[in-house]
């Protein structure tokens, strides 16, 4: 994934960066849907994975995942 942060501007970095944090959120939770057992952190590596990301954005992503998922709790699942 590119870094177009300069080229886009702020807002719509932010708007990117919301819109992984959904796409990921919505991909582990099909896969802990598929698969229970597997661990979150094991579950994220999976899912950077078939998104392209490299090994090192692990950590963003656990962080955009639960920021999201409490989001998700505090909406009733909405």
């Amino acid at each position: 994934m590119g870094k177009l942060g300069k080229n886009l501007g702020q807002i719509a970095s932010i708007y990117r960066a919301n819109a992984v944090d959904l796409m990921v959120f919505g991909a582990v939770q099909h896969q802990r849907m598929q698969n229970p057992d597997c661990e979150v952190k094991q579950t994220l590596k999976l899912v950077a994975q078939s998104f392209g990301f490299d090994e090192s954005d692990i950590n963003a992503l656990e962080v955009g995942y639960y920021r999201t998922l409490k989001a998700y709790v505090a909406n009733s699942g909405v």
